[in-house]
């Protein structure tokens, strides 16, 4: 399978995909930090961690899904 690679702003040595893992891997690791017990109460309700947490669980679930992808 060749991968569609982007020209202009984009980085040329990385493809769509490439960028698309990157971004992934960005909200896993920004929305994580918000699925223990030790946030603050007083700046982030409960229904916030609750979002955090499923944004993080839906892109963790498409980066593991995109591998599999590319391992077949």
């Amino acid at each position: 399978m060749t991968a569609i690679k982007l020209t202009g702003v984009f980085n040329e040595n990385k493809s769509i995909v490439d960028k698309i893992k990157e971004y992934l891997e960005d909200e896993v690791n920004v929305n994580s930090k918000y699925t223990y017990d030790d946030y603050d109460h007083e700046v982030v309700d409960d229904l916030d961690v609750y979002l955090f947490r499923g944004r993080a669980e839906v892109a963790s679930g498409l980066l593991e899904q995109i591998n599999e992808w590319e391992k077949s």
